[in-house]
Parts: C-alpha cells; structure tokens; sequence
C-alpha cells in the first residue's frame, strides 16, 4: 500500500509541478502571489463551465416536470453527459499515461508488479476524471437539491452515482486507449488517425449538446418527441434516477451489475496484459526510401520546419492547441452556407451595418483559442540543452516558435476571412480589415504564447499530453486571449454602431495587436533569451 501510494504521489507531483515550481534549474516555488492568481483562474473556468451546464439541467427539470414526463431523464441526460466529458477528456492522456509513458522501463525495471505500476496510473487517472464529473455533476446536483427536495439517502445515492460514472468513464477510457495504441501501432501516420478520432467525439459531443439546448431553448414546446428519442440510449443511466426518486431496488442493481462488469473487465484485461502491451515491439511502420535533393534553408527556417512537424506529429498537440482553425472554418462555411439566415438575425438585432466589424471580431475570437505557441518552450522537455547548444541566440529559437504558429494557422484564417467577406458582401476596404485582424491577432496570440510558456515553463513531464493540457503558460495564454478578443468585439460592435467606418474600426485593433507583438518580439530577443538559457 505504500508503494502504491509513493507511486500515486508521484504522478501528482509531476502534474502540478508547473504550478508550484518556478523555471529555474533549482525548482524554487513560485511567489504566493502567483499561485493564488493561478487558482483563481482555474476557479473561474470551473465555476465559467458549471454555470452552463447548470442552465441546461434546470431548463430541462422545468420542462420535464411541467410536461408530467418522467424525471429519471434528467439523471440520463446529467449521466450521459459526465461519461462523455471524462472520456473526451482523459481518452488520450490515458493512452500517454498508460502505454507511452517515458518512465515505463525504468518502474518495469525496479521490483514492482506489473499490475501495481498500472493500478497507480489508473488511480491517478481516477482522480482526474473526477474533476471532469465534477464539472457536470455540481450543476446537476444543485438542481436536484433545489427542485428535487431529495432526502438524506437520495442525495448521498446521487453523489454514489456520479463517483461510479467517474469510475466508469475511466474503464472506458482504458479500453478504448489500448484500441487506439493497438490500431496505430504500424500506422504511417497515427496521429492523423487519433486527431480524426477525437475530432469526431468532439463534434458529436457538441452537435449532441446543440441539439439538446435547441430542444429546450423554449418552456412551451413539446418535449416529449425528445425524451422518447433519447431514452432507449440511456437505459442504464433512467436506471439510477429511477432508484433515486423512486427507491426501485430493481433498478439500481441492475445500474451496479452493468458497472462491476463493464469496470471489472476492463481491470481483468488490462491486468492480465499490461506487461506484454509494454513489452511486445509490434514493430513500426514501412517506408520506402526516395533519394531527393536536400534544399538549404536558413538557421531560422530549419527552426521553424522542426516546430510545424512537431505540431503534425503529434496528434493532442493539434487538437488542444488546433481547435480554434477548425471552429474559424467551421464557422465561416457556415455563415456562406447559411447567409440569408445569418443577415436575417443581425438585421433583427440591428447589427447589419456591423456584419464585416462582426465577423472580424468573431474570426479573432477564433484565433485566441489557437494557442500552438504557449507549450512549444515546455515541449523541450529535458532537451532544451540541445536548442540551448545551438550556434544560435535564444531569441532565434524562441521566435522560430511563434513564427511556426503564425504560419500553421495564417492559411485558416486566410480562407476563413475570405469566406466571410464573400457571405456579408464585403466591399474592398472591408476585405482588407476583415483579412487584417485575425491575422494580426494570431501574429500577437504566437508571441504572446511563447513569451508566457517562458514565463511558466514546464520542462520535467512524463509524456507530452501534461505539457500541453495542463501547462500555466496554456491556461494563461487561452483564457487571457478570449478575455481579451470578446472585449474587443464588444468594443468594436460599439464603435460600428457609432457610425465609424468599418474599416476604421477593424484597423484600431489590428494596429495594437501588431504594435503589442513588435514589443514581444524586443522581448524574446532580450530578457526572453535570457531566460531561456537559464532554464
């Protein structure tokens, strides 16, 4: 027990390492200061996304009841919604944790079981998809408090059942990171396969939670299509609410038979094959080698081509910090599609005359959720001294990351700016700011990432899904980015209804961003550089 604890510790200790500890080689803690600011964001994201789904549980209880439908759909619905934010979450970190771990010959090579090394990772994965239940279950469960009115025992159930769905979603998460390791073991190109999976869960996640919200967006349409609808998916979930509202011994041991055998064969395989998935060399993928003529490029260039292959090469790189170029294209192929329906709204909102201004605020808004830059310092990882040895200055290196970024995701914005303009019928000078701003905000969000990532680096990770999920450079960078573009489109959605010139209104900012990464830049070349050869 105590080696599995020392095992557990360990693994804590490496997540919150970035947080606690500064970058300099001696690890000193950070200020109080810091910390408490740290926390506090993570608060605010926690307390940002709880508040959301609370929406949605309490229109759905109000609706429920006030159509004399069955409320164990709204535990089908809370419980369903739990399992997939888990496994969306800890789908990939599971099969890092699991199966790529860079520590896993060196446990293997101590006199420790195979079985304690895995059930130590599982427990720490438990704890983290905790966190994810959380995010849901509070919403879920502040509304069965306050509409439910349950007793002492439903409410110590309700809490039972969202620990067994944590419990669950890790199972499930387990299973499907071995089929994931297991179909792209002799892949060519593995990563594209794991970002095509998870960018799938993804849009089925959120067309499904569109779906729901279109569904109960008002208390007087008829709910009851949609529950029919949905029930049979979600028999082991009513199960549960059935228990809780209405004491059905039944249905709760039949809820407990399907979690100890969905759990316990999850456990029993994984178990009883983890050493040989650790140990069996399945061998790679073939190529083929093609003599070709090798191009020279500059010191900077080579720089900036091994930070985009990085990028491709790594499947939750992409996806964490991708995200906002497929929402950019996604969104602009939308309002082409759909441009009479978009104009029709802002024309009744009296946004019309704002369309282009709006547009560009919203593209922006896309480009601060792509943050490729924050964790490329931490993704050195323990061979930050080879880019330290280079014949080159730190600023070089540092600044070759940011450029990586602008070029990755300049050529989405390009066609996601284009689109726009063509669906608001976008005169000349409107093209030009609504192609201006994005750009220019993705240039300050590049430099801003790496000048935060060597501010808060985190270079003693296990497997590169902590460095790129759980990095304070990332949170920071993101969430200060977002505050920062949706007060811009607010400001600029004030300024076009003003009267000012769209053009006008899209240059301010564009200007600012572009002045805001000339300084970063200065920043990269000096302090920065510095910094960085220290680390």
């Amino acid at each position: 027990m105590k080696t599995l604890s020392l095992l557990i510790g360990l693994r804590l200790r490496e997540m919150f390492s970035s947080l606690l500890r500064g970058p300099s080689r001696g690890g000193k803690r950070r200020s109080p200061v810091v910390m408490v600011l740290l926390a506090l964001l993570l608060v605010y994201v926690a307390a940002v996304f709880m508040f959301l789904f609370f929406s949605v549980f309490l229109v759905l209880w109000i609706a429920l009841e006030g159509a004399g439908l069955e409320l164990s759909f709204f535990f089908g619905i809370a419980g369903l919604l739990t399992v997939a934010l888990c496994v969306f979450g800890s789908v990939l970190a599971t099969q890092s944790a699991l199966y790529q771990a860079r520590d896993n010959e060196q446990l293997l090579s101590m006199p420790l079981s195979p079985t304690l090394i895995m059930l130590s990772r599982m427990i720490f994965l438990l704890l983290i998809n905790t966190a994810f239940a959380a995010v849901v279950a509070v919403p879920a469960f502040v509304v069965y408090l306050m509409l439910g009115r349950p007793g002492l025992l439903s409410a110590l159930g309700f809490i039972l059942f969202f620990i067994l769905l944590s419990v669950l979603a890790l199972a499930i998460s387990c299973l499907l990171g071995w089929l994931v390791a297991l179909v792209t073991a002799r892949m060519k190109h593995k990563n594209v396969f794991s970002l095509i999976f998870m960018v799938l869960f993804l849009i089925l996640y959120f067309v499904g939670m569109g779906a729901l919200s279109a569904g109960l967006e008002s208390m007087e349409m008829n709910i009851q299509p949609l529950v029919e609808a949905i029930s049979p998916y979600l028999a082991v979930f009513l199960w549960v609410g059935r228990a809780l509202l209405y004491g059905d011994v039944l249905a709760a041991l039949l809820f407990l038979l399907v979690f100890a055998v969905v759990v316990g064969c999850a456990f029993l395989f994984l178990s009883r094959t983890y050493l040989r998935i650790l140990t069996t060399n399945r061998g790679s993928a073939q190529y083929t080698y093609r003599e070709r003529a090798s191009k020279q490029c500059s010191a900077t260039g080579a720089l900036v081509k091994k930070e985009i292959s990085h990028f491709v090469g790594n499947a939750t790189y992409m996806l964490n910090e991708g995200l906002g170029l497929l929402f950019a294209v996604g969104i602009s192929i939308y309002f082409l599609v759909q441009r009479d329906v978009v104009l029709s709204v802002l024309h009744s909102m009296g946004l019309a005359s704002a369309s282009s201004v709006l547009v560009a605020g919203v593209l922006s808004l896309c480009a601060s959720m792509v943050i490729i830059s924050a964790p490329s310092v931490s993704l050195e990882g323990k061979n930050v001294w080879i880019a330290q040895s280079l014949p080159l200055s730190g600023g070089q290196v540092l600044c070759a990351k940011a450029y990586a970024h602008i070029l990755i995701a300049s050529p989405f914005f390009l066609l996601a700016s284009v689109l726009c303009a063509i669906a608001c019928g976008a005169g000349p000078g409107e093209l030009l700011g609504i192609l201006l701003l994005p750009l220019s905000c993705n240039v300050f969000c590049a430099f801003l990432g790496v000048t935060m990532n060597i501010l808060f680096p985190k270079l003693d990770w296990l497997n590169e899904a902590y460095a790129v999920k759980s990095g304070a450079a990332v949170m920071l960078t993101m969430f200060g980015m977002m505050l920062i573009c949706g007060l811009q489109v607010v400001l600029l959605l004030v300024l076009a209804i003003l009267g000012l010139p769209a053009l006008v209104v899209m240059l301010l900012p564009s200007a600012l961003f572009l002045g805001l990464s000339a300084a970063l830049r200065a920043y990269l070349n000096g302090a920065g550089a510095r910094r960085f050869s220290s680390l």
